[in-house]
């Protein structure tokens, strides 16, 4: 589990990626420690749910190194192996974006370049690790279209094996 910290500390130089400089930082030192704990380094992955799904979506998305700090942790990799993600926050478009973490992470009245920069469906390519996602159709909080808008970025960029779609599942099984 990480404890990440939260766009709104008033010491942060660029509060909207301090989760991700913490995800990528936390992949470092589980990679640098995965001998002493017993770790494959090739079976790494993340999890997360409705916010923390963002940040989760964010690490297997995120080409960019926005957390390198000059020692030897930077030559490990941040990228996992897979993803979980259930009922994540994906995207901040209008329409799909759970308001209030867009807000807290870009702010209220966030340039459009922004929402597209964080807008997680966008950053899929090849690099992107197999992918499951489950989230309800019925889903009162996370708009389910975020798991849609995700499986629909995979599906483009990505050769998609065994997937189960269903009314209140998408699973994207590798």
């Amino acid at each position: 589990m990480l404890c990440h910290r939260l766009p709104g500390s008033e010491d942060l130089i660029r509060p909207e990626k301090a989760p991700l400089q913490d995800a990528q930082r936390a992949m470092r030192i589980i990679h640098a420690n995965a001998a002493r704990w017993g770790i494959d380094t090739s079976r790494i992955g993340v999890g997360g749910t409705s916010a923390g799904g963002h940040v989760a979506s964010s690490l297997g998305t995120y080409l960019e190194d926005v957390s390198a700090i000059g020692d030897e942790l930077d030559s490990y990799s941040f990228h996992p192996d897979f993803m979980i993600l259930i009922s994540a926050v994906i995207s901040f478009k209008e329409g799909i974006a759970h308001k209030g973490s867009r807000d807290r992470l870009i702010g209220t009245a966030p340039p459009g370049t922004l929402v597209e920069f964080y807008s997680n469906e966008n950053r899929v390519t090849k690099a992107t690790p197999p992918t499951l996602l489950v989230h309800g159709n019925d889903d009162k909080t996370v708009s389910s279209l975020n798991s849609v808008a995700f499986y629909q970025a995979l599906k483009r960029w990505t050769s998609l094996r065994p997937c189960i779609y269903s009314p209140m599942v998408v699973m994207d099984i590798r």
